[in-house]
């Protein structure tokens, strides 16, 4: 019976660093689309600063997103709730900038630029989790 236990935890790691790895690439794809059409938003460091873009833009996501959320919504009075998908692209937007804060491979000219690549990394993230799906 322990046999199986362990077994399970092992295709359950598996299984959640499959998405890791699957989710950084596609904020990867995301990440260079926006640089490529969006004036203003720029990745230096080829492939492995986009990589490393990404990385860092995942972790800052997962450790701020939540709190970001929950403070729009409370400042807002319960709007941002309702606006759930506005309030994720400005909290994405906001992520964005603090990674640009932190990264000396992306510069990002302005929250409205970020906001803009906001809304088309949604768009695109969105689009490939389908066609993977």
């Amino acid at each position: 019976m322990g046999r199986f236990t362990v077994v399970g935890a092992a295709a359950e790691a598996y299984a959640e660093l499959m998405s890791i790895i699957v989710t950084w690439a596609l904020y990867t794809a995301a990440l260079a689309l926006v640089a490529a059409v969006l004036p203003g938003f720029e990745i230096r460091g080829g492939l492995l600063g986009r990589l490393g873009v990404a990385a860092l833009f995942g972790v800052l996501n997962w450790a701020l997103a939540g709190a970001l959320t929950v403070l729009l919504t409370i400042a807002t009075l319960g709007l941002a709730w309702l606006l759930s998908v506005v309030t994720h692209t400005v909290v994405t937007a906001v992520v964005l900038k603090i990674t640009d804060a932190f990264s000396d491979r992306l510069s990002i000219r302005s929250f409205w630029i970020a906001l803009l690549g906001a809304a088309i990394m949604s768009v695109t993230v969105g689009a490939l989790r389908w066609l993977i799906a």
